[in-house]
Order: structure tokens, then sequence, then C-alpha cells
């Protein structure tokens, strides 16, 4: 499911009063940290390689391990050499289908992707709730019209919209938002460009002679 992170290893910790000199803690103290980690985070930004407070691991991973988790949707830690610090390995949920990006019925094995999603949808129907329905001259089909709320909708994802000066949760939406009236209620249909996180840099370089 893209709505479950699922955790594994036991962690060190180290302690001047232990016998070993550090403490041993086990996933659930490792999901605590992995939570408070990425939910720290902005939705926008994405969790890998972000540090974790931990001084070991009581089993760490080889590469052949780390490849097994990522495929079964294991959010993991490991000590990344080149950073010298326990980093996350990527922040990943439990789908399985987690060979694309984004799959055709919007599901996603990235924690960010759906983190942007969840936000903005919130975001949404908060400030239509602050901003539409709490008016003291009420709601109804006559003074909340579909195209009054298109163009609200329309407005709102803008300022949602990353900029030069401003990150921030979408890159761009799609300017053909469906409002379609139910009985009492508007359904409101948006597509939008998420600001994704970039987790791979290939550099190819060529001798000039």
């Amino acid at each position: 499911s893209d709505r479950v992170w699922f955790t594994h290893q036991m962690v060190k910790k180290n302690a001047n009063i232990a016998p070993l000199g550090y403490r041993v803690f086990d996933a659930t103290y490792l999901s605590a940290l992995m939570v408070g980690r990425i939910c720290g985070l902005a939705p926008q930004i994405p969790g890998t390689f972000k540090n974790l407070d931990i001084d070991g691991i009581v089993n760490p991973l080889n590469d052949l391990q780390k490849e097994d988790c990522l495929d079964s949707g294991l959010l993991t830690v490991y000590y990344d050499n080149e950073l010298e610090d326990f980093v996350i390995l990527r922040a990943i949920n439990t789908l399985q289908n987690n060979t694309s990006l984004q799959n055709p019925d919007g599901t996603s094995f990235s924690i960010q992707l759906t983190r942007i999603s969840a936000q903005l949808n919130s975001d949404l129907a908060l400030n239509a709730k602050r901003m539409i329905f709490a008016r003291q001259d009420g709601t109804n089909v006559f003074t909340l019209s579909p195209n009054y709320l298109e163009d609200w909708t329309k407005t709102f994802l803008t300022s949602k919209v990353a900029t030069e000066i401003n990150d921030n949760l979408i890159v761009g939406f799609d300017n053909d938002i469906n409002v379609v009236k139910e009985g009492d209620a508007y359904r409101v249909n948006y597509r939008f460009n998420p600001n994704n996180e970039i987790a791979f840099t290939f550099f190819t370089g060529y001798s000039i002679i």
C-alpha cells in the first residue's frame, strides 16, 4: 500500500552507562526516527539520503539485501561511506507495484509523492472551508457556481507552484479543472505536476582531443 510504511533493523545508540558502550533499540524505535525525520521535512523535500541520529546498526545490509529491500518496499537505513553518516536508503512505502514512479491509478511507491498529493488535497479542503463555506452569505447553487469554484481552485493551485525564490509542492497544473455537481456537493477533479524528488544522477564525461 502507498499509505503504509514498514521498517526493520535494530540500531545502536552510544551510552556510557551500558556495559558494551552502546544500547540496542528495536525496529519500533527506528520507525519513530524514520517518521520523525521524514515528516519533519516539507512534503516536497525527499527523505532519501537524510541522516538519522543513530550510532550503529546491529545487522548492516549488503548491496544485494539493499536491492531486495527496495524491491519489497522496506524503509531501511545504512551507513554511507561517502556521506560518512547513517542515512535513509530511499524514502519508500510498501507498494509492490514500484517499477514506475507513478502508476496509472495514481499510486506511487514514493513517500514524497504521496505526501505532496495528500498535503495538496488537505490544503484545498481546509482553505475552501475557510474562504468559501464559512462566508456569512452562505453557499448555495447561486452563490457558488462551478465556474467560481474552478477559478478559485486555479488561483489556489497557482499559490502552490514552486518559483525561483520559493520551493513548493508542485511545478505546474492542468488548467482543465472539472467541477461536477452531485446532489448538495461539488466534486472537483484536477491534475498537477508534483515537485517530485530526483534520486539519481548519472555523469558521463567525454574527453576532448
